[in-house]
């Protein structure tokens, strides 16, 4: 793996052109914290249609400049509003060559399903992998060996899924550098740990919520490794339409959407993108939500120690029924012990 970190005061200006004008996937996240601890999950989804024609932006409003590509609306991409620009991003051919076919396959769709074998194969020890496939009513799989009419605007797509849950603050960041993997080294969050600055944190307030904080690309950190291991392996192909328009890791995702809910607090969701990491004064940009939380409850000890108990009753009065019974059985004829 070829990994250079990019998101360095220097490179970020130099970077924006470059990664508002090609993903490939945008990639959203959903995160809940739960308890006072910071007990909490996350998911994190990312949608690559199969197409692969690098004409996925996550909106107008975060990407202005992309007038040619889909819009997705949805943080999950379980329903998503995917909405084809009229002058370009139609349906094309077989990912425009993105997806490489390393074992001479003889269908699309047969390379799709080795390639989404080799994503799960991706993810690490720990955490769960879940993957959906999502497409337009008038999609029909045919569209994937032959391109269609160019008016056709059909889509069909893949939603790869990661999720895992901790019991504190301190259990998250650990997990979560666990995600990161080998390119926490290059990462913002080795940066802030180097400055004794912790990259997620919850905090009390003085009107009793709580506030979850964490650094503006935790999540484009979350899946550089994943991302850049597949695009790195033989099953991708980064120079498809030239040497020219190389894709790299860098700019192969966007990270588009991040929804926070604390507590039962309404969700609080941030429109993002990979090169806005730094506030004006060049210091790490945070995200921020708040909530009601309350202490973790003991309802599951409660639970098992009346499990218990009524177990020990049931077990007395069973005990005492059968003492009764054999009580009874061994007495002599006409003896009217009870």
């Amino acid at each position: 793996m070829n990994k250079v970190k990019t998101f360095s005061a220097v490179a970020v200006a130099a970077l924006s052109l470059v990664l508002t004008s090609c993903q490939i996937a945008p990639v959203n996240a959903q995160t809940t914290i739960t308890s006072t601890a910071g007990a909490g999950s996350k998911t994190i989804s990312a949608l690559v249609l199969v197409d692969g024609s690098c004409q996925i932006a996550p909106d107008a409003e975060s990407f202005p400049s992309n007038t040619s590509y889909y819009y997705v609306d949805d943080v999950d991409f379980s329903s998503p509003t995917i909405t084809p620009n009229p002058n370009g991003a139609k349906v094309r051919m077989y990912l425009d060559g993105y997806l490489a076919n390393p074992n001479a396959l003889t269908s699309c769709q047969a390379v799709w399903d080795e390639f989404n074998t080799q994503v799960e194969a991706a993810i690490p020890v720990g955490f769960t992998f879940n993957m959906e496939t999502i497409q337009s009513d008038d999609w029909d799989d045919a569209y994937m060996e032959t391109p269609p009419d160019a008016t056709i605007s059909a889509w069909k797509g893949y939603v790869y899924q990661v999720s895992y849950s901790w019991k504190s603050t301190a259990e998250y960041i650990s997990k979560t550098t666990n995600l990161i993997g080998e390119s926490y080294s290059i990462s913002d969050l080795q940066e802030l740990d180097d400055a004794g600055t912790p990259w997620a944190t919850l905090v009390e307030n003085d009107d009793d919520t709580y506030t979850w904080s964490e650094a503006y690309l935790v999540n484009f950190w979350s899946v550089y490794d994943i991302a850049d291991r597949l695009m790195s392996s033989e099953y991708f192909n980064r120079d498809a339409i030239g040497v020219d328009y190389r894709v790299t890791t860098d700019s192969g995702f966007s990270i588009s959407m991040q929804q926070y809910t604390i507590g039962e607090s309404d969700s609080v969701t941030v429109k993002i993108d990979n090169d806005n990491g730094l506030n004006d004064d060049l210091s790490m940009k945070f995200i921020s939500a708040t909530g009601v939380l309350h202490e973790e409850s003991n309802n599951t000890l409660a639970i098992v120690l009346g499990s218990v108990a009524a177990l020990l009753v049931v077990a007395g009065v069973t005990t005492a029924v059968i003492l009764k019974k054999k009580k009874k059985a061994a007495a002599p004829a006409g003896d009217k012990t009870k």
